[in-house]
């Protein structure tokens, strides 16, 4: 269960994003659950896969709606305490074959991106959003691992 979360809001024009830090969980948390508990209906989703040699982990783009008037863009990713990114829930038997040898699920944390409006983002809005957001994570990344992890 996530217990803390630290918000940041950053503005670009008329562009507000809020990002977060989310944390500790076990293992994968699908932050699309809590926000259909809150209102938002899911319009589509979008999994924008890792790139490069280290393959940095695939963020999720997800277009939503609150009603009539609240339109929403949400960006998130999932990395663990030792700095692997995690794409997804675990297979099928990954319970079983963690019982059976004992190890748990690492201790993960959610970084994600919000921009909500009258009217969804228009494309340059969004590649916009979606750089900033891939920088962000990385930082945010890099930063969480520095402290789990002094040098």
């Amino acid at each position: 269960m996530g217990v803390f979360s630290q918000i940041w809001h950053y503005q670009n024009g008329n562009l507000v994003v809020s990002v977060a830090l989310d944390y500790p969980f076990r293992g994968y948390h699908d932050v699309t659950i809590c926000y259909t508990l809150q209102g938002w209906q899911g319009l589509a989703m979008k999994t924008h896969p890792g790139e490069g040699p280290q393959n940095k982990g695939s963020q999720v783009e997800v277009l939503m709606q609150k009603g009539f008037l609240k339109c929403g863009t949400l960006y998130f990713s999932t990395i663990d305490e030792y700095g692997n990114w995690h794409d997804g829930p675990p297979v099928k038997h990954a319970f079983r074959d963690r019982f059976r040898t004992g190890s748990a699920e690492p201790t993960t944390y959610r970084i994600q991106a919000l921009v909500t409006g009258y009217t969804p983002l228009a494309d340059p809005d969004r590649e916009r959003v979606t750089s900033f957001f891939t920088q962000a994570r990385e930082l945010l990344a890099n930063q969480l691992l520095n402290q789990l992890h002094p040098q």
